[in-house]
């Protein structure tokens, strides 16, 4: 019998943010160079069909999180980076 979900696996945290209507997308990568990442990354937004998701990568900091963690560390920085982009050009979208 498997071990029932903890509230710091992905799937948990998926269910959770769906629940209470939260929509982000987030696409956390690991083991990749930059050039690979920078790949990935340009192919994904070639589609537009693709929701817009937050990029994320592995680093020695985010590597021991818990992912509940990690998430709302992205959002965080997400939301600064929505600021600071508004500041600069009012009708940008990040």
């Amino acid at each position: 019998m498997p071990a029932p979900a903890s509230e710091n696996t992905f799937a948990s945290v998926d269910r959770a943010n769906h629940a209470n209507g939260k929509s982000t997308k987030i696409i956390l990568l690991s083991g990749f160079s930059d050039q690979e990442l920078h790949a990935v990354i340009d192919a994904y937004r070639i589609n537009k069909q693709m929701p817009t998701a937050i990029f994320a990568t592995v680093t020695a900091a985010s590597e021991n999180f818990k992912v509940k963690d990690l998430l709302a560390e992205l959002e965080l920085e997400k939301k600064q980076i929505e600021a600071a982009a508004a500041k600069i050009n009012p009708e940008t979208r990040v």
